[in-house]
């Protein structure tokens, strides 16, 4: 009868200690996780880019909706992080008369139809004229639903400022929307867990706790991280107590990876 060599047998035939294969087995599991899935900020990067923190350094936006009721996002950043990026088509960085758009922003203007190609012109857009210049590559961050102008554009599109910003410190970043507690446009949000009435201050022990929204895709990113579970928890962010209100149903814009909260960005 033929005599088994077991699997440790095996790994000594072939020169190899159990300790060592643990060993090496280890180092390229946690290398592989690091590469594909958290970045500084622990933004997960399966199937995107990495982006440098200072991007969001001073980012300024602008918001308008399209007839059509469809969220668009304008963004000034400088143009030493923007560098950063990487483009899937076109310049990273928008030039005296182009625009530069993150890449789930880009599939949706493609489905609305506004353009289908690097080089193409918006001859009439959101009051200005200007040219696709670039896409960007996915970063499965808020860069994705934003549209990157230069200086000059960012000032002439027409759009509302500081409603909706961008909040950065090491190792924390977060894109919100702000909403004043009697402000009449809450109606319009659709939420799937929660009710837009309890979009009030909330008292909990003599402790004071602001109202938070939170769009699809980030409520699911936070739920996966265990930051909060269900509708009524409490969570911190950048020194500000607030109670999970609602989820927002999925909008397919920069809402879904955006907290809405009543603080303005000096309050926050």
């Amino acid at each position: 009868m033929e005599k088994k060599m077991d699997f440790g047998e095996v790994l000594k035939s072939v020169g190899i200690e159990k300790f060592s294969m643990a060993f090496v087995l280890a180092i390229v599991l946690v290398g592989g996780f690091l590469y594909f899935n958290v970045d500084g900020l622990g933004n997960s990067l399966m199937g995107g880019s990495k982006v440098d923190p200072s991007v969001y350094a001073d980012i300024s936006l602008k918001v308008n909706y399209t007839p059509e009721g469809n969220l668009k996002v304008f963004a000034l950043a400088k143009n030493n992080a923007l560098a950063m990026l990487k483009a899937a088509e076109g310049n990273p960085i928008p030039e005296y008369n182009s625009i530069v758009i993150g890449a789930e922003e880009a599939e949706m203007m493609k489905n609305e139809s506004l353009f289908s190609a690097v080089g193409n012109n918006l001859p009439s857009f959101f009051g200005i004229s200007t040219t696709i210049g670039g896409v960007l590559r996915m970063t499965n961050t808020p860069i994705d639903y934003l549209l990157f102008l230069n200086a000059g554009q960012f000032e002439q599109i027409s759009g509302e400022k500081d409603r909706m910003f961008i909040k950065s410190e090491p190792g924390d970043m977060a894109l919100f929307m702000t909403y004043s507690l009697d402000d009449n446009s809450l109606s319009k949000l659709v939420l799937v867990e929660g009710t837009i009435e309890d979009y009030r201050l909330h008292e909990i022990v003599g402790k004071k706790y602001y109202p938070m929204i939170i769009g699809s895709v980030e409520a699911e990113m936070m739920q996966e991280e265990k930051e909060f579970s269900n509708i009524g928890d409490s969570v911190e962010e950048f020194g500000k107590e607030f109670i999970i209100i609602g989820i927002l149903e999925d909008t397919n814009s920069a809402l879904d990876r955006a907290h809405i909260v009543s603080l303005t960005r000096k309050e926050m």
